[in-house]
């Protein structure tokens, strides 16, 4: 009975040891996305406006703090970082992250202006 408790207990050990800690949202940010979407979202009055993509854009976030854009058949390069907050710094640009996964990112940011809200998202996908 010993034994068998002794043999649980190493093979606890052994699943502890193989788990995988969660990446930081820095690293899962990290690599080339495809860009599928932007979406203007209105309060006042109501609307919403979902432009797709053209074949070929892309966001590419770089390990460097770099990012390449592809958008619309421009192509240009900034900075980008992930502040304490965990915002999306674009430039001059603090964007909320709404959605990262392996497969999806989704970031937006919004504009009051008296009773009127427009957001802006982008939508992305590897």
């Amino acid at each position: 009975m010993l034994f068998t408790a002794m043999i649980f207990a190493v093979q606890a050990c052994k699943k502890d040891k193989n788990k995988e800690r969660e990446k930081t949202i820095q690293e899962k940010i990290l690599g080339k996305w495809t860009y599928v979407s932007r979406t203007v979202t209105t309060t006042k009055p109501p609307s919403i406006d979902t432009n797709p993509a053209e074949p070929g854009d892309y966001m590419e976030f770089r390990a460097d703090g770099k990012i390449q854009v592809r958008m619309n058949g421009a192509e240009r390069t900034g900075n980008y970082s992930i502040n304490a907050e965990n915002k999306l710094l674009v430039e001059d640009e603090a964007y909320d992250i709404d959605e990262l996964n392996d497969k999806k990112l989704t970031f937006s940011i919004s504009e009051k202006d008296g009773d009127n809200i427009d957001k802006l998202s982008y939508n992305l996908s590897k």
